[in-house]
C-alpha cells in the first residue's frame, strides 16, 4: 500500500482513499471543490453535535475513489495530538481492510505542518 500526505490543491490529487481529519478550531485541510466542502460543512455540523459517532466512509467521483472523515470530536478522552495519530493509524487499517492501493492524507490547511509529525507517526502504527 502507499501512503501519502498531500499538500496539493484537491483537483491535483489521484488517490483511492483520501482522508481528511476535521476539527472545530484547527484547519488541516482545505477543500475547494464546492460538492466536498459542502459534505464536510455538513460533517462538521454533525459531528460537532454528536449525531455521527464513528467515521464517515463513502465512494467519491473523479480522481479520488473514496473519501474517509474523521472529527477530533469523536475521542475527548485524548490531547489533539493524540487523536490524530489514532486517526491516522485507523485510516491505514481501513486501507488495508479494503485492500486499497494508495492512501492519501490532505494535509494543506494552515495548522496542518504542526501536525504532519503526528500523521506520520499514526501512520506508521497503522501499518504494522
Amino acid at each position: 500500500m502507499k501512503l501519502e500526505v498531500n499538500s496539493a490543491r484537491l483537483q491535483k490529487i489521484s488517490t483511492e482513499l483520501l482522508v481528511i481529519i476535521l476539527d472545530k478550531e484547527l484547519k488541516l485541510s482545505v477543500v475547494e471543490d464546492p460538492e466536498l466542502a459542502g459534505l464536510l460543512k455538513n460533517l462538521n455540523k454533525d459531528f460537532e453535535e454528536k449525531v455521527i459517532k464513528k467515521e464517515y466512509f463513502s465512494r467519491w467521483t473523479g480522481g479520488i475513489k473514496h473519501i474517509l472523515v474523521f472529527h477530533t470530536a469523536l475521542n475527548a478522552s485524548y490531547n489533539v495530538w493524540e487523536r490524530i495519530k489514532l486517526y491516522a493509524s485507523r485510516a491505514v487499517s481501513w486501507g488495508s481492510d479494503l485492500n486499497l492501493k494508495q492512501v492519501t492524507f490532505l494535509l494543506n490547511g494552515a495548522d496542518a505542518p504542526t501536525y504532519f509529525g503526528k500523521v506520520v507517526e499514526g501512520v506508521l502504527v497503522g501499518s504494522y
